[in-house]
């Protein structure tokens, strides 16, 4: 492949017109779906690299390909705009986009996206329509647009902006012979901006139509009028209807003081317990120290961040601890009672073997909790070498795997059922499987989704690397192939059918150091964004699962990167914002090419990242607030980083109050204004420990690593947490570890 992209280079050179399209064509039809570097850490489909190839090739070159293609792309185009067949112009877009028709087709192609309310899409498709969508320097056109002087004159910013050169690796096409073509793609632009409600993004994109297309005319709004007066009276009303929502109090579905223990759930075990007196007993010993004089201040103190991720739906939370699955009423924190299917537990049976007919006696219900396997009350441990003893079966025991995920009542989890083969008398040898998993909890725990991960290929057993990822009707999983250990591949399944729909391979990596949670995928319209870590971020086709771009980002060294989770990505105006788990930097990438755009490095602790009508809100070690086209720093909170306080966790958003947890409180903020909602929330015994905050509709739910607690309105049975107030000593989860003042 790389030797015929050489090669098309030198029959470029040479003129040889026919030669170097019939070899692109090749190519696109071999090798189009797979990955070529486009530029350092960047990486686009072999067919983006000819389509871009023959759009820059010279006017003889691109006179010589369009007498080839000029009647199919036609035929296309007029099935796509009569029949209004999406695929006929997808043809165009993709595999002829050096013809005549193809900024034609890309822009049909952006106006079905925006009228479907794909604004991802119909931005990637805009962009392809004419040069002047796209930025001079590969950049999005509204970040290159935020740089300029506002008060340049509208006729140079016009003559500028089209005598720009533009990289050779991005893929806009040859200016369209239609002039009208711009104009028709900066408003379909400026809409779309509206719609995603940046009315920032879209002015500038009204200011440069007014500089390219002054006088365009067209249908917008439901009638035939001139665009740009019309489009400035939609920004100006968009603007004015954001400054009176600003104006507005801080609305929170958490209403009422948020001043009680309502519950509190232990999770201590006895590793746990160990590691707290042991961290006792050190900063006891650092501060006889500090008295005596020995050393001049006591060492930062260690975090011991929670080791859970539990699932919440809106009554109950559900974690995996252990290898045992925990649910909770979220209410009042009482347990409660899961079904387990009963064909998960009746195969566990005692191979008495009957003399007359040699059947094996019945099944009875086999359950695994921590390291042994309960059969009918009775413990049997499984040996280390693996073996049990001759009259003694267990088949089915189940292991869970956190994390789990609780999507509209149904729980999803991985779970490992052992199985022994038998087939050597006197000796039978232990084997696992592991499955996928969801169970509907209010059909009494009725299986909808069993994935076998032996079952998936054929002679190949697949690994999940993680709880999967639900988005509507598609659940997606990480998992590795046993035949290729060091390959990355995500999976797209049906919730209702169990049905996969496409798999995809995203790289060759250390899968034991990628970092996958339900922030490693968003959906944008019609492309998923995979950050799974090991430094790669990809784009991939929801429907087909076929890559589109890839970008690699600098990964920070796992020893000196703060303890930290991955933050759901966000996707606005074309733009796809991201906090790694393994990167100490937010990045802005362009999601119609993987174009890096910005990086900020944040300062640690766990970034949350929340889109706001201006701006980007980093929740971290501190609250910084970033212009998402440039990535500056327009405010931050406390202003300085010696200022003594800092994060120390993961923050709670619900509608437009942030829950930050610091050292010894949890600080209330609008997300709008970053003013105070209501006074700190005092910690408590969990001071210094490091929490990670939940919002639910009875409270707040701090999760630490010795406990669970929800903060709510409603006062229990224990001493409430009073405003202002600390708690005792003896009712923090400190005591419960045997520790004392």
């Amino acid at each position: 492949m790389e030797r015929q992209l050489a090669q098309f280079e030198v029959v470029i050179e040479d003129q040889l017109w026919d030669e170097a399209i019939d070899l692109l064509e090749q190519l696109q039809l071999e090798h189009g779906a797979e990955l070529v570097e486009a530029e350092t850490d960047r990486y686009e489909t072999v067919g983006t690299r000819c389509q871009r190839a023959l759009c820059r090739l010279p006017p003889e070159g691109l006179q010589a390909y369009r007498r080839r293609t000029e009647s199919s792309a036609t035929r296309e185009m007029q099935r796509g705009v009569q029949r209004y067949d999406e695929a006929a112009l997808l043809r165009v877009a993709t595999e002829m986009l050096a013809s005549s028709k193809g900024a034609g087709a890309a822009l049909a192609l952006g106006e079905i996206a925006l009228s479907a309310g794909d604004f991802s899409a119909a931005r990637r498709w805009l962009t392809l329509a004419t040069p002047e969508a796209c930025g001079p320097y590969g950049e999005p056109l509204a970040v290159t647009l935020a740089t300029l002087d506002p008060q340049a004159d509208p006729t140079k910013l016009a003559a500028t902006w089209r005598n720009a050169p533009r990289p050779t690796t991005t893929a806009a096409p040859t200016r369209p012979d239609d002039d009208s073509v711009v104009g028709k793609a900066l408003t379909r632009l400026a809409v779309c901006s509206l719609h995603e409600g940046d009315t920032r993004r879209a002015a500038l994109e009204l200011r440069l139509l007014e500089a390219l297309s002054p006088n365009i005319a067209g249908r917008l709004a439901g009638r035939e009028q001139p665009i740009v007066p019309a489009l400035r009276s939609m920004v100006r009303e968009a603007q004015a209807a954001n400054d009176a929502d600003n104006d507005l109090p801080a609305d929170s579905e958490l209403v009422g003081p948020l001043n009680h223990w309502s519950w509190r759930i232990s999770l201590l075990d006895a590793s746990a317990r160990n590691q707290l007196q042991a961290r006792a007993q050190q900063q006891q010993r650092l501060r006889h120290m500090q008295q005596l004089a020995i050393i001049g201040q006591i060492p930062a103190e260690q975090l011991f961040p929670p080791r859970l991720s539990p699932a919440l739906s809106a009554e109950q939370v559900v974690w995996v601890d252990g290898g045992r699955l925990h649910a909770h009423n979220l209410q009042d924190g009482k347990p409660l009672a899961m079904k387990i299917p009963e064909e998960w537990t009746n195969t566990a049976n005692d191979l008495a073997n009957n003399p007359a007919d040699g059947r094996r006696g019945q099944a009875r219900p086999a359950f695994r909790f921590g390291g042994g396997i309960v059969i009918n009350g009775a413990g049997i441990q499984v040996r280390n070498n693996g073996f049990v003893t001759p009259r003694t079966t267990v088949t089915g025991a189940i292991s869970w795997k956190g994390p789990a995920v609780l999507i509209d009542n149904t729980l999803y989890c991985r779970l490992y059922r052992q199985v022994i083969d038998d087939s050597t008398p006197r000796r039978r040898l232990v084997t696992t499987r592991e499955f996928l998993v969801g169970l509907d909890l209010q059909r009494e725990s009725k299986v909808v989704l069993e994935l076998d991960g032996t079952a998936l290929e054929e002679g190949n057993a697949w690994t999940f690397l993680a709880a999967p990822i639900v988005q509507g009707d598609r659940l997606y999983t990480f998992s590795s192939p046993a035949s290729d250990r060091g390959s990355l591949w995500l999976g797209c399944f049906s919730r209702s059918t169990s049905q996969e729909i496409w798999r995809t391979r995203l790289g060759s990596c250390d899968v034991t150091g990628v970092s996958i949670s339900d922030g490693s995928l968003v959906a944008a319209g019609d492309t998923l964004f995979v950050v799974p870590g090991g430094g790669g971020v990809v784009a991939l086709s929801h429907q087909t699962g076929k890559i589109r771009w890839a970008s690699n980002y600098a990964t920070s060294n796992s020893s000196t990167l703060p303890r930290q989770a991955p933050s759901t990505p966000i996707v606005r105006g074309g733009m796809l914002f991201l906090a790694p788990a393994d990167a100490a930097d937010v990045y802005a990438f362009d999601t119609s090419t993987g174009q890096p755009v910005w990086c900020w490095p944040h300062t640690g602790g766990t970034p949350l990242l929340i889109p706001t009508q201006e701006a980007l809100l980093v929740a971290g070690e501190r609250l910084a607030w970033l212009d998402p086209l440039t990535g500056h720093e327009l405010r931050s909170w406390p202003a300085s980083r010696h200022a003594g306080l800092r994060g120390h966790g993961r923050a709670a958003v619900t509608a437009d109050e942030l829950f930050w947890p610091a050292r010894n409180e949890i600080h209330c903020v609008s997300i709008r204004t970053g003013t105070p909602t209501r006074p700190p929330i005092p910690l408590g015994g969990f001071g210094g420990e490091g929490v990670d905050l939940y919002a639910t509709p009875h409270g707040l739910l701090v999760l630490s690593s010795t406990a669970m607690v929800l903060i709510g309105t409603e006062p229990a049975e224990k001493e409430p947490l009073l405003s202002g107030e600390r708690l005792k000593l003896s009712d923090s989860p400190l005591a419960s570890a045997g520790l004392r003042p």
